[in-house]
């Protein structure tokens, strides 16, 4: 399998000091994070790349995927 770019939802920033503390507790995003948790990883299709930069994770940008057109966010222009 493809190498991902790490990620970590409860990673600590500067500021704010964590990044649930930009959403309120009974936001979409927890709920859509959840869900894209019990997807497997076997229903991805996932290229293998042999060199360059690492891909993001697929569940990262599914949930991304999801909460943009969940508001509205369409596309890129």
């Amino acid at each position: 399998m493809s190498s991902f770019i790490p990620f970590d939802r409860s990673q600590p920033y500067l500021l704010p000091p964590d990044l649930k503390s930009w959403l309120p507790a009974d936001d979409m995003a927890h709920f859509v994070v959840a869900a894209v948790e019990r997807v497997p990883m076997s229903a991805f299709c996932v290229p293998v790349r042999t060199g360059g930069k690492a891909q993001y994770h697929p569940r990262l940008m599914l949930a991304l995927l999801i909460v943009s057109y969940a508001n509205g966010i369409l596309g890129l222009s």
